[in-house]
């Protein structure tokens, strides 16, 4: 999805100069979450991202806790 948004913003970038920090950064467990809960839905990529987006602040919350949940799940950690 990064790839098409900076595109459409006409900025050219190789993935392979994301890839490094892509792997060590973070926020990798809470997007398998975010994963784990589209996947949940059933919903495709772009649809859960600009529903997510454009999610108030209270919907959106639901929809990270959610997330986080379930990567804590996956993970083996108890829920919390």
């Amino acid at each position: 999805m990064r790839q098409r948004l900076l595109q459409a913003l006409g900025i050219i970038v190789p993935e392979q100069q994301f890839l490094t920090d892509d792997m060590q950064h973070p926020y990798n467990g809470f997007i398998r979450g975010l994963e784990q809960v589209r996947t949940a839905q059933g919903e495709d990529l772009e649809s859960f991202y600009l529903r997510l987006l454009g999610a108030t602040v209270v919907g959106r919350a639901k929809t990270v806790v959610a997330a986080v949940r379930a990567s804590r799940v996956q993970e083996g950690e108890a829920p919390s």
